[in-house]
């Protein structure tokens, strides 16, 4: 199966057939930079092996249903010839695209520099006409106060349009450059003592409008930097009886990627724009994404919850696929459409319990690595130490009925599921803490924690799984899920008692990185 551009974008927010006008499109235009740019990072992520590029803000709270799946795509590209192949056709065809790209805009630019040279021409034919009538004797004061005013004009507009867009095709200076130089000569002026009040409140008038015009064409720099091109404001002629979806077909700006590829460029697209902010929460990075690709603050926030959208969905129907392999009923059940909540963003999401229960049996099958990464929380000061932390590595037993810690020798090229907690008070402890986990076993200190979550990412009702209270064919699933978290709660697998190891965190990297080690 394969999906366009427009459905990897937002740009499906966009009816497909419906009328669109010329400012849609120039929007339009620029997601499609931005998403035919992130396209080729996430291709040369995955090519250098980057699984950290690939740990998404997608807003459920399932950090491990991606961090799975993202093992199994880096594992497909490293074994599944078509996949290969597919992503070197997407590369070619991205490649091709952004040269379109390219074209349009310099075709647009050589029209726009036509137009410019025919006003420049017509103003100064328009002068030279004018500067004769005003040279008449005979010529009335208002007549020759309106056309003072009017060579007045004249002036001012050459003076732009010759020293903006000649000046810059001459010398190569760029908008920016001369909008700081006059920034610079302005301030300058402003600071001479005997400069009379009028000429003060002109210059500090135009100053204010060279501070509103910097930050748009720093942004359009910026653009010119990251792709080799700017988006000029008036690229496309008005589409009156055409849609985008019409005009990117016509200028070969349409690509086609499988499903799995639209996944992980999503997930890329996600990880890209994200940062912590003071508690070490992760955020979207609104400002990133307008200052990189010009998108203003209402599109940059709905492309990405756009993507949150499709995200959490296909992260939905990978459990519930994952689900389908086992013999279990009663957890395809506990995963199946009567369990999926979606929430006022359409964001969706499973019960986190069960998910992780399928993804840990599905990795035992598929005998992953894991990876515990365990940081030291004092319990005087509240505070995580995140300077340095003890990674335990583990593998599926001969049984395939829990991970065990591996003592010998690890192959630091694989990749690895990596779960980052905190234990309290974990320094001085570490030899019983370790010995501990690995009595209990690791499956039961997990599935311990995600019982004792919220299992949905929006609150729900104190109990999540009321709905299934008289199935009894999910009796047994449901009792082990109390027992669980009442063993959390007890035995300190919780944030508010993390006496033992709290889940904070996972995703996928590869195992060199993940330990530091030299790969």
């Amino acid at each position: 199966m394969s999906t366009s551009v427009g459905s990897i974008t937002g740009l499906l927010l966009l009816n497909p057939i419906k009328v669109i006008d010329k400012k849609t499109i120039e929007n339009a235009m620029l997601v499609t930079i931005l998403i035919t740019q992130i396209a080729l990072k996430t291709i040369k992520a995955l090519e250098e092996n980057k699984l950290y590029e690939f740990d998404p803000l997608a807003g459920d709270t399932a950090c491990q249903i991606r961090a799975s799946k993202v093992l199994d795509l880096f594992e497909k590209l490293k074994n599944d010839k078509s996949f290969k192949e597919e992503l070197a056709k997407t590369k070619t065809q991205l490649n091709e695209v952004n040269q379109n790209i390219k074209e349009i805009l310099q075709k647009e630019q050589t029209k726009m520099n036509k137009l410019t040279d025919k006003l420049v021409n017509r103003l100064k034919q328009e002068k030279f006409k004018l500067e004769k009538i005003i040279k008449k004797p005979d010529l009335e004061e208002s007549e020759r106060k309106k056309t003072e005013e009017r060579l007045k004009e004249i002036s001012e507009a050459l003076s732009k349009l010759e020293k903006g867009v000649q000046f810059e095709k001459k010398i190569g200076y760029s908008p920016l450059d001369k909008l700081k130089q006059e920034k610079v000569k302005l301030e300058k002026l402003k600071e001479k003592p005997d400069l009379e009040e009028s000429e003060r409140e002109k210059l500090e008038k135009r100053l204010k409008e060279i501070s509103d015009d910097l930050p748009k064409l720093e942004k359009e720099e910026e653009i010119e930097k990251q792709i080799g091109y700017k988006p000029f404001q008036n690229l496309i002629p008005t589409a009156r009886n055409s849609s985008f979806y019409k005009f990117r077909c016509n200028n070969k700006l349409e690509f086609e990627v499988s499903q799995d590829l639209k996944f992980l460029i999503e997930s890329y697209f996600l990880t890209y724009f994200k940062k912590s902010d003071e508690k070490f929460r992760d955020i979207g990075d609104y400002e990133k994404l307008e200052k990189e690709f010009s998108l203003k603050s209402v599109a940059a926030k709905a492309n990405f919850t756009f993507f949150q959208r499709n995200l959490t969905l296909e992260s939905v129907k990978y459990v519930q696929n994952l689900a389908a392999f086992l013999e279990d009923e009663s957890l395809k059940t506990l995963v199946g459409k009567e369990a999926v909540f979606v929430d006022s963003f359409v964001r969706s999401g499973i019960p986190c319990y069960f998910g992780m229960k399928i993804l840990l049996l599905s990795m035992l099958k598929k005998d992953r690595t894991i990876i515990l990464k365990i940081f030291d929380k004092s319990s005087k000061r509240g505070l995580i130490d995140r300077t340095k932390s003890t990674s335990l590595v583990f593998k599926a037993n001969k049984e395939k009925t829990d991970f065990v810690q591996v003592s010998g020798e690890i192959d630091i090229r694989e990749n690895a599921f990596v779960i980052e907690g905190f234990k309290e008070d974990f320094k001085g402890t570490e030899r019983e803490t370790i010995q501990k986990i690995n009595e209990i076993g690791l499956i039961k200190i997990l599935l311990s924690n995600d019982a004792a979550h919220a299992q949905y990412f929006t609150e729900q009702d104190e109990d999540p799984f009321k709905r299934f209270k008289e199935n009894e064919s999910v009796s047994s699933e449901l009792a082990e899920f109390e027992t669980l978290k009442k063993f959390a709660n007890e035995n300190g697998c919780t944030s508010n008692k993390p006496t033992l190891f709290c889940i904070e965190h996972i995703y996928a990297n590869n195992i060199g990185n993940s330990l530091g080690a030299n790969i």
